[in-house]
């Protein structure tokens, strides 16, 4: 591994209290960095620090305490006071360097810190967009593309991500999100042919509406095939009436979140996401780490990067319930294929696991320092 000089690592989002991909993403990043003996500071804009995702006690908290804006008035007078709340913070103008994740926080370091600062000092900003650049509104996409000159690296998830930031930024790496991988080995693992398995928040994005008529149709031709979907979210209410509209109540079950997935990955025989759009998603690293085949929409910009069709699962036209339809009755009638596809899978992901990405983030770190 890259050795680092201990630096002063400074990981700015809006809060911490949702329970969802990136915030395991950052736990895991802001613990190992922990370990490895930096100084770490998690500081969030609004809110407390809820730890839903543990994280070690060396991890320092800092909170903005803002409350969530209900106008649009309210909200940039908020980030004006959170500009000037920064520029005045120690935990902030003394770090090595600053991680802002997301969009709106990585305008808030500029803004913060390379407004007011001679070129070569203060804090370094590194910029990570979590989520699918295109599914900015058009003025978050035009400050973006404005003010991410002025950072000194963005990061990117994935290749596909690249284009977008090339001819805004002075330099792009491309580090993927880490899984942890399981210990123990998948043919130790006790398989239900019929339950196929969605993780996230039921929301739009996660396009359960799109998976629930698809999946009428596979109940049709796979009468004892059960999905599950786990998650929770503002669609919740709707989601399951469109259970009960479309007829699916005996083979379809929302479960609540959990922060222990794993029960649900060493019993699911297939992955499904219906996402319209993504940036990496941690649901499909985690999934391909417990050895589980895939079914997915071809959305920007996650799932052709972890899913090699035909190898390690299937990719659909995105937006497609016909298609997601097809694709998971296929691999529900054929064994062999879960199978090859579920070795397939456990190989692929050793790309992205911990320690494979923590050594891209050092490499970054020490370039940063020079």
């Amino acid at each position: 591994m890259t050795l680092v000089a201990k630096m002063r690592i400074v990981q700015l989002y809006d809060s911490f209290c949702e329970k969802g991909g990136v915030e395991r993403v950052v736990a895991l990043l802001l613990n190992e960095w922990a370990k490895q003996g930096h100084d770490v500071t998690l500081m969030v804009r609004y809110g407390e620090i809820d730890s839903i995702y543990p994280l070690v006690p060396e991890v320092n908290l800092v909170t903005l305490g803002r409350r969530a804006a209900k106008t649009r008035v309210a909200r940039i007078v908020n980030y004006g006071r959170d500009v000037t709340a920064l520029r005045h913070s120690p935990d902030l103008t003394q770090a090595d360097v600053v991680i802002a994740n997301g969009p709106w926080c990585g305008l808030l370091a500029v803004l913060a810190l390379k407004g007011i600062l001679r070129k070569g000092e203060g804090p370094k900003v590194v910029v990570c967009d979590h989520n699918s650049p295109s599914a900015f509104g058009w003025g978050t996409r035009f400050l973006s593309r404005l003010l991410y000159r002025r950072t000194d690296c963005i990061v990117a998830l994935t290749q596909a991500q690249v284009p977008y930031y090339q001819d805004v930024a002075r330099e792009i790496r491309v580090i993927p999100n880490p899984v942890e991988l399981p210990e123990s080995h998948v043919e130790d693992r006790v398989r239900n042919p019929d339950f196929v398995l969605a993780i996230g928040r039921l929301s739009r994005q996660k396009g359960f509406d799109l998976l629930l008529p698809a999946w009428a149709q596979v109940s049709r031709e796979v009468p004892t095939a059960k999905l599950v979907i786990v998650g929770e979210g503002a669609e919740e209410t709707s989601l399951r009436q469109q259970v009960s509209e479309l007829g699916l109540g005996a083979c379809v079950e929302l479960h609540p979140f959990t922060d222990d997935v794993t029960a649900y990955y060493r019993q699911a025989t297939i992955f499904v996401m219906s996402s319209r759009f993504e940036g990496l998603p941690l649901v499909l690293l985690e999934a391909q780490a417990h050895g589980l085949p895939i079914v997915s929409f071809d959305c920007e910009y996650g799932p052709r990067q972890v899913v090699t069709h035909e190898k390690n699962g299937l990719l659909c036209p995105p937006e497609d319930p016909d298609g997601l339809a097809t694709a998971l009755i296929r691999l529900l009638k054929d064994q062999t294929s879960r199978a090859v596809y579920s070795f397939a899978a456990q190989e692929a992901a050793r790309t992205y696991s911990l320690p494979a990405v923590m050594e891209y983030w050092s490499r970054l770190f020490e370039d940063l320092q020079q």
